[in-house]
């Protein structure tokens, strides 16, 4: 934003998106994020955030459950009791490992190949790091309706990435927070089979013809755990 480099961060479920644009991508930022979950939820209610975001589900006694769904990243360590982390971020590790590099390695273990294991320390590194991060990665094995993956975060901010590439960010306050807005009606629309352009012109000639999105929302949630 105005020559500045700022992040961008979406909390957001099934039923709603919301973003965020911010100057820091640090611990503090987070628990600015993770404070929208301060709010107790209305009887009845799901709310889900994803993250880059979390999630709320309810259990089938009724409880609710805080979960945020994300990257390993270290500003996510620590922020809330339920943390699942994505197996889609976690393979990408291991899609980084070049064995190549260990060739002329490789090349003279080859006559031991049958008789013994070959060892390739970042592979062993990479499966260690894995192994402790077993209770992250099984949260779904706790809590079955936890997504395995915060792709739902990473699809709504796909919109907000190509905008700002085209554009090369924004300038001032007002242009990011108008951004950030119409990006949320426009995801949350979509989410919940609303026509933007309808629900922009029912908003903004005041037909109010149209549902709110905040009860479309609180809707699909009811049906999404009924």
């Amino acid at each position: 934003m105005d020559g500045v480099t700022h992040y961008y961060s979406t909390l957001c479920n099934p039923y709603y998106s919301s973003f965020f644009t911010q100057r820091r991508k640090n611990h503090a930022t987070v628990a600015g994020l993770l404070a929208f979950l301060a709010e107790p939820a209305a009887p009845g209610s799901v709310n889900g955030l994803h993250a880059a975001g979390e999630t709320t589900k309810q259990k089938q006694l009724g409880d609710y459950v805080s979960i945020l769904i994300c990257d390993d990243a270290p500003q996510f360590h620590n922020r809330i009791e339920h943390r699942g982390l994505c197996w889609v971020h976690e393979e990408r590790h291991f899609k980084k490992l070049q064995p190549e590099k260990l060739n002329q390695k490789l090349s003279a273990d080859f006559d031991e190949l049958f008789s013994r294991t070959t060892d390739y320390d970042e592979l062993e590194r990479r499966i260690a790091l894995t192994l402790r991060k077993k209770r992250e990665l099984l949260l779904v094995l706790d809590f079955p309706e936890a997504p395995l993956d915060n792709n739902e975060a990473e699809r709504a901010l796909r919109e907000y990435v190509i905008k700002r590439k085209i554009s090369n960010g924004t300038r001032t306050n007002d242009g990011t927070k108008l951004r950030e807005t119409f990006l949320a009606l426009l995801d949350t629309c979509h989410k919940n089979g609303v026509s933007f352009y309808d629900y922009l012109y029912d908003r903004i000639s005041k037909s109010y013809k149209m549902p709110s999105l905040a009860s479309l929302v609180a809707s699909s949630a009811k049906v999404g755990t009924s």
